[in-house]
């Protein structure tokens, strides 16, 4: 089947924002290897910079510094992209401010005898066993689900079966340092943020930082790239979501309301830009495990994704940057030609169901 040989981005050129590391990284030697002439965009210049020159063994790539929430810098990449290809086909926009995010995890603790108020600290713990942390915390707010209790954040939650949850002022004290059990996971595409869950523990500077990169990155990428695609008639953009743009609850509200807004931007944009003959879709990777999460939780790459893949719906596989760059690749070339608006989860089924019920 020579077909599956074939380079199907031959003769195009694409910009990645964010390409100096992880998703960026890989899709853009993906791009490379089927063709592609590139543009690397990104904050991070030394190891841009060694994308590119890693790349042009095998085709030409260009990197060029890049702040996605300064438009500015977005406008001077695309130009850069045009002036030195003479064009522009693939616009990913995948960010370029993925950085190492602080969490809090542990175990459950005790609860007293039913009917008696309940109150549950997460043991503060340097994580050995994420297998173990992600089914202690899943389990932990599964039976604050079934005991009407409410999560206060800081590995906390306070209540009596059957009982409203009662005040945030029943929440024990937290005088102890944060340096003591804060460990790190990395997110695939923009900022988390704060890691506080419950909207009223929110902090609105938090907020905004994440809107600005998650949003205005996206917006600022897809208002420039669709500048240069519209007289050439042709284009496709893509941008990163995630499974939160689907699946609130699982992530911040600033994540998860960031990730929204990206799956509105790509499908205000398919509309707009339809006429254009430019598509526009976004791929949605579920969480994924990469090198600098394994080494902040002090665990095996390996270890890691088993991890994950234990807590998975898809059994048998698990989730790589290399699957997110070949959905890219997909949506970048003209095997998708007439696929625009398209918000393509790859997740293995997770936002379809809901584990919890224990049906299969």
């Amino acid at each position: 089947m020579a077909f599956l040989h074939a380079k199907r981005l031959e003769d195009k050129v694409a910009l990645i924002t964010g390409g100096a590391s992880g998703i960026g990284k890989a899709t853009a030697k993906l791009f490379a290897q089927h063709g592609a002439r590139l543009v690397i965009a990104d904050i991070l210049d030394k190891a841009g910079s060694a994308v590119c020159e890693e790349l042009n063994t095998q085709t030409k790539a260009t990197y060029v510094h890049c702040d996605v929430t300064n438009e500015t810098d977005v406008e001077k990449v695309v130009d850069a992209a045009v002036d030195r290809y003479g064009k522009l086909d693939i616009m990913f926009n995948h960010g370029s401010k993925n950085r190492p995010i602080p969490i809090q995890i542990g175990r459950i603790g005790s609860e007293s005898a039913e009917g008696d108020p309940i109150f549950m600290d997460l043991e503060r713990i340097r994580i050995k066993s994420l297998k173990k942390a992600i089914n202690d915390v899943l389990e932990w707010r599964r039976r604050c689900g079934e005991l009407n209790l409410r999560w206060y954040g800081r590995g906390k939650c306070v209540g009596t079966p059957g009982e409203a949850p009662r005040s945030s002022g029943d929440q024990l004290s937290d005088s102890d340092s944060d340096s003591d059990f804060q460990n790190h996971v990395f997110n695939n595409a923009g900022v988390i943020g704060s890691p506080v869950i419950p909207i009223l523990q929110s902090d609105k500077s938090n907020f905004q930082k994440v809107m600005s990169v998650n949003v205005t990155g996206c917006y600022l990428g897809t208002k420039h790239a669709s500048r240069v695609m519209i007289p050439a008639r042709r284009g496709s953009i893509i941008s990163t979501a995630s499974v939160a743009s689907v699946e609130p609850g699982i992530t911040p509200v600033a994540y998860t309301c960031s990730k929204h807004a990206v799956l509105g931007i790509m499908r205000s944009a398919a509309a707009e830009l339809g006429p254009y003959s430019i598509r526009v879709n976004c791929v949605s990777p579920n969480v994924l495990p990469t090198p600098l999460a394994a080494e902040a939780l002090q665990m095996e790459e390996r270890e890691l994704q088993q991890a994950m893949e234990d807590k998975a719906v898809l059994k048998g596989v698990g989730l790589t940057k290399d699957d997110v760059a070949y959905a890219a690749l997909y949506l970048g070339s003209d095997e998708s030609k007439y696929v625009s608006g398209l918000n393509l989860l790859i997740d293995g089924a997770f936002s379809v169901t809901n584990p919890s019920f224990g049906v299969f």
